[in-house]
């Protein structure tokens, strides 16, 4: 049995792409990273220097649990997308420097470039130079220089052919106050309207005749886009920037999460409403999932396969009327120009006030990649008008699937606590020998203990230890250093927030801190950048017209029709 027809039979909530593919729990359950909590036995310590009720749990390195055949497969996903990535960063193989120092150009060697980054970031992947160009947005040119900076950028990168680029479009969004914006606004809505001139604008001047009839209409700069394969193109704020221009720079895709998700949510949307709903996937990904090793390390240069555009249909079948409609399903990317594109190309058929039969082809679904975060996808004022929104769940509007990771399955958060415990050992290990974090806060009269909320887990029964309280973990103390102290503790162990203490000293303006600690910057009223303990696949599913309240936006599936 193909991998293809594995997926097509997960028919349990419990069953998880993942672990379906060999390939996948081969890459899982061999990672170092991922160990099985044992006992150990007291033969490396004397039988007498321990009491009976003393367990030393073996250095586990990332995660308190191992990869299991029944886990979330978010977890799963999760798991794969930290061993991903193929590219090693080495930062003496960045340049940095001054654009026109990248470019040798000096006060007496000219140079024929009609644009200059404000940023670069320059290095080789392949023997290929790959460029990241950052322009900042700071809300003052208008959309005429805008669309002249890309246009820039087009021809540059049609001009090197064998390079790739991304000009990243950085808004201020507060989240760093300036003089013109002291605290925190969503980015989206600024940028949002900005992606939609860039798409409707065109470039260069039209051909008319003398009685000004139109002969030849310029191209739109979205086509000129299109045809330059080398380049992306993104916009985005200031806060969640970084993040997607290091999926750039490391050489990250999201094939296996987009494929996995959308029969996540296929699965979701058939237990929870009135329609059954199956995902069929392109045949281009059928073909690409029978080579999975290709599948998972496919490159930037799309050496292998890359999932993007619409990539499979939903096919729904009304459980009452055996009505059944087909929806696109389109792999999405917040911030760039591509995916408003073609939800505009794809949507705009589809009328406000079309009435539903038989065999339709509705609006797409856009699923994004999962991510840590709520993060914010452009979305253009013409999308926004498309459809007559309901808050109910219907098929015939636009829906844009955002998945995210709960703080009770979250490998990425497990991966930075345990770095953080460990480059803190001294600071743990002082705790629970002394009784105190650090000086200043015994002087504060902060204290923890073992009432305090810990991490929580998802899936309890794959802990294969039971935590242990403080005065364990202290007796643990009398026979163990610092470092192997840190090792072995497990991060359910440890009060949440000391977790967070040990955060705050180090913690910048940054949207990627480990998600149990509150971004430095928020919308008062608006806990959606506050990332709770669980969140289901239908918690992630929004219409693109929602723009305040963002976390109650989301669309109740028990609520459909």
């Amino acid at each position: 049995m193909n991998l293809y027809q594995k997926l097509l039979n997960i028919n349990n909530k419990k069953q998880s792409l993942a672990t379906v593919s060999n390939y996948w729990q081969e890459l899982a359950t061999g990672n170092n990273n991922y160990q099985e909590l044992v006992t150990f036995t007291n033969s490396t310590l004397k039988k007498d220097t321990l009491g009976k009720n003393l367990a030393i749990i073996k250095p586990i390195g990332l995660l308190p649990f191992r990869v299991g055949s029944d886990f979330d497969d978010r977890v799963q996903r999760a798991s794969l997308a930290l061993r991903g990535f193929n590219y090693h960063l080495k930062l003496t193989e960045f340049d940095t420097r001054p654009f026109n120092a990248q470019l040798g150009i000096t006060p007496t060697k000219k140079d024929t470039t009609a644009f200059e980054a404000d940023t670069m970031i320059t290095f080789k992947r392949n023997n290929k130079v790959q460029s990241v160009f950052i322009e900042l947005d700071n809300r003052t040119e208008g959309s005429a220089t805008q669309a002249q900076k890309i246009l820039n950028y087009i021809e540059y990168a049609n001009q090197h052919p064998n390079d790739n680029f991304l000009l990243a479009i950085v808004s201020a969004d507060g989240s760093l106050p300036t003089n013109k914006l002291k605290q925190y606004t969503y980015p989206d809505q600024h940028l949002g309207v900005l992606v939609d001139k860039m798409l409707r604008i065109r470039v260069g001047e039209s051909q008319q005749t003398e009685d000004g009839r139109l002969v030849k209409a310029t191209p739109y700069l979205i086509e000129l886009y299109e045809r330059c394969p080398n380049l992306k193109i993104i916009f985005a704020g200031l806060s969640e920037a970084p993040m997607r221009i290091a999926e750039f720079i490391v050489n990250a895709n999201h094939n296996i999460d987009y494929i996995s998700s959308a029969f996540v949510l296929a699965r979701s949307i058939s237990k929870e409403t009135q329609w059954d709903v199956t995902f069929d996937p392109t045949i281009e990904v059928k073909e690409a999932i029978k080579n999975t090793p290709a599948l998972v390390d496919t490159t930037y240069n799309q050496l292998h396969y890359n999932v993007s555009g619409i990539y499979g249909y939903f096919n729904y079948s009304n459980k009452q009327t055996n009505l059944h409609v087909r929806q696109p399903v389109i792999a999405g990317d917040e911030y760039d120009l591509d995916t408003p594109y073609l939800v505009t190309e794809v949507a705009q058929n589809f009328g406000k006030h079309h009435v539903l039969k038989d065999g339709d082809s509705i609006p797409p679904m856009v699923i994004f990649p999962t991510r840590e975060r709520l993060t914010h996808a452009n979305v253009p004022p013409a999308i926004q008008k498309m459809c007559n929104w309901s808050p109910k769940f219907i098929a015939g509007q636009i829906y844009y699937y955002q998945p995210r990771l709960g703080i009770d399955n979250n490998p990425y958060l497990l991966r930075e606590l345990r770095n953080l415990v460990i480059r803190h050992s001294k600071d743990i290990y002082q705790y629970y020998s002394k009784g105190f974090l650090s000086r200043k806060e015994l002087a504060q009269g902060i204290t923890y203990s073992d009432k305090d909320k810990k991490l929580p887990f998802a899936y309890a029964e794959h802990i294969l230890q039971n935590t242990r309280k403080y005065n364990e973990l202290h007796r643990l103390t009398n026979y163990m250093n610092d470092k192997a102290f840190a090792e072995q503790i497990m991060l359910n162990e440890i009060p949440l927030k000391m977790l967070k203490s040990l955060i705050a000293r180090t913690q910048g303006q940054a949207f990627s801190i480990p998600v149990i600690a509150d971004l430095p910057y928020s919308i008062v009223g608006d806990d959606s950048l506050i990332v709770p303990d669980h969140i289901r696949p239908s918690d992630c599913l929004t219409t693109p017209n929602t723009r305040y309240r963002r976390s109650d936006a989301k669309i109740d599936l028990k609520y459909n029709y």
